[in-house]
């Protein structure tokens, strides 16, 4: 029964402060803050109207304890997680601990699991966890995540057919200011977590999958699958700031490739991206491989990515490639461009240190580097192997049919070599 108008605080609550430690409990008892907010109207009132502290009154008066970072309005309780991303975090980190229950996905109540993160936004917007949901956006808090068994995301098991995965409060003032954190944890040399699976994070079924801001390492134990693997048609991949750092990979039966898309009728896009200090060995493979088994195109565009110390082997027909390679057919395209750099890339028995392109000439391809700067990159011959390696310590680029210079699909006019 309780009604407000026209109160004023200088400091907060301005017409309702509370400092209890059960203070969340006591807004998510009922209905959305039900036995809290008297006529208080949820999105239309002042968030500034109810506002409160999880702490009691002696710790209040602490004068070391800095309320205004720990205080919110009390809708906060009660309302879906903070801009609709819902944080997940492994363990806990100081005074923060992630645990999959109901209210979880604000950055200081997190979930601890993908999957239960999924579930929640269907059912908190959706009534089931089988509602679709136009997009699901989950956050990575500055506590990171360990990932220990691989994750695939479908449409039929995501319940939604765009999935974005970003640091903590991405693309808000609150934003944290370095990239969050995701560690594969194999657990040891011995371990078969990986088998039955095709990626530690895998996407198929359509789906756009989009990563910001985002580091990912190991415990330094040696992958046989990709990191990231793509399947299926029409899917997007999308990876902004992301840094793939201290990976090794080794594939027994086929070359594969730290970011492994295996689509057609797609797009791939990888902006302001760092790949460092990958090693690759066994059947090969590389940073970044595309790989078009499809009858349609696929669209990549790579933009000021730095792709620094890979080494890799060539695969069973000498195709290198360290940093990329593709099969550009079907009308495919690829733009490299805004300053990208190739340090150090180097393939050992094959051909193309960074780069291996393999066209068909006679689709409608394009291949254009706009801005590229390759050095330092190396590609080493193996006199045994039955095929030519040691071509192309940059880039090898071949291809089937004849092209036809008049269409200038193929424009290497920004590359820079040294």
């Amino acid at each position: 029964g309780m009604r407000i108008l026209g109160n004023t605080a200088n400091n907060g609550g301005q017409s309702l402060y509370v400092a209890i430690t059960k203070l969340a409990e006591w807004c998510r008892t009922g209905t959305a803050g039900e036995y809290v907010k008297g006529n208080y109207i949820d999105f239309t009132s002042n968030l500034n109207e109810l506002q409160g502290v999880r702490m009691d009154y002696s710790t209040f008066n602490d004068p070391n304890v800095e309320i205004a970072q720990q205080q919110q309005p009390l809708q906060y309780y009660w309302s879906l997680p903070k801009e609709d991303i819902w944080h997940i975090q492994t363990g806990q980190v100081q005074l923060i601990k992630g645990e999959d229950q109901y209210w979880c996905g604000n950055i200081d109540e997190p979930c601890e699991s993908i999957e239960y993160a999924l579930k929640r936004i269907s059912i908190r917007k959706g009534q089931s966890e089988t509602t679709p949901i136009s997009e699901k956006m989950i956050g990575i808090t500055e506590g990171g995540l360990q990932l220990s068994n691989p994750f695939s995301f479908s449409e039929s098991s995501s319940y939604t057919n765009v999935i974005k995965i970003m640091k903590q409060l991405y693309g808000t003032t609150s934003a944290m200011t370095e990239q969050a954190e995701i560690k594969i944890i194999k657990g040891s040399s011995e371990s078969t977590v990986e088998g039955g699976h095709k990626g530690w994070i895998s996407a198929a079924q359509e789906l756009q999958l989009r990563i910001y801001g985002i580091k990912i390492i190991t415990d330094q134990f040696k992958l046989t699958i990709p990191i990231i693997y793509i399947q299926d048609t029409d899917s997007i991949l999308e990876l902004d700031t992301v840094t793939f750092s201290g990976i090794q990979l080794s594939h027994a039966t086929e070359a594969k490739g730290i970011v492994h898309i295996n689509v057609d009728n797609s797009q791939f896009i990888a902006q302001s991206c760092i790949f460092q200090n990958i090693d690759i060995d066994s059947q090969g493979g590389n940073a970044i491989r595309i790989v078009n088994e499809g009858s349609s195109s696929i669209t990549g565009t790579i933009k000021g990515c730095q792709f620094n110390n890979i080494k890799s082997i060539g695969d069973s027909n000498g195709q290198g490639g360290s940093a990329i390679y593709m099969e550009n057919k079907h009308g495919s395209k690829l733009i490299i461009d805004d300053n990208c750099e190739f340090y150090k890339c180097n393939i050992d028995k094959g051909n193309g240190g960074a780069i291996y392109i393999d066209i068909d000439f006679t689709s409608e391809f394009e291949f254009k580097i706009k801005d590229a700067l390759i050095q330092d990159c190396e590609a080493k011959a193996d006199p045994d192997k039955s095929y030519p390696t040691g071509y192309g310590g940059g880039m090898f680029l071949t291809g089937s049919g004849d092209y036809d210079p008049s269409t200038l699909r193929l424009d290497l006019k920004g590359m820079r070599i040294l």
